[in-house]
């Protein structure tokens, strides 16, 4: 990719058959679906961007390895959806939300790691279908993100672990 790439545009890589992709610093915007139904297994994402659209990285059954931006705020409607491979994702401290469906049916995720003190605000089934056990959460936080359970598929059963940030 060009590195003066600021947009990729929607469904530029649909299908894709790619196994790893990295992203050039000065990337702005993904827009929605641009690289749905794709083959990778990782894909790295430079702390430029500060926009995902909705279902961009939709049934990408693949991926294994997923490294958010620093500085998004939003991960928007579908964006990981059916992400089968996926087990464990890194929430980064700058997303205050989390639309509806984003990791839905994502069947191998197992955990998250929250890296803000205060919780999202979760959408609609955002992860059901996933086989989340567990949580980990900033130290002093545990009980903010306990109120999320029973929410957007986030079991009852859910183990949340404090644990001290670097």
């Amino acid at each position: 990719m060009p590195k003066n790439l600021k947009t990729i545009e929607s469904a530029a890589f649909d299908k894709l058959k790619m196994e790893k992709l990295i992203f050039p610093d000065g990337l702005e915007t993904i827009e929605g679906f641009a690289f749905s139904v794709c083959n990778m297994k990782t894909v790295v994402i430079p702390d430029s961007v500060t926009s995902i659209g909705e279902q961009a990285f939709e049934s990408c059954k693949n991926l294994i390895e997923l490294k958010l931006p620093n500085n998004i705020k939003t991960l928007e409607t579908r964006v990981f959806s059916s992400c089968y491979a996926l087990k464990s994702i890194t929430i980064p401290a700058s997303v205050i939300e989390i639309k509806e469906f984003a990791f839905y049916y994502s069947t191998g995720l197992e955990s998250i790691i929250f890296l803000s003190t205060t919780p999202p605000t979760i959408g609609q089934s955002d992860f059901s279908g996933t086989v989340l056990k567990t949580i980990y959460v900033p130290k002093g936080s545990k009980e903010q993100y306990e109120k999320l359970k029973s929410q957007a598929g986030i079991p009852d059963s859910i183990e949340i672990i404090e644990q001290q940030q670097n």
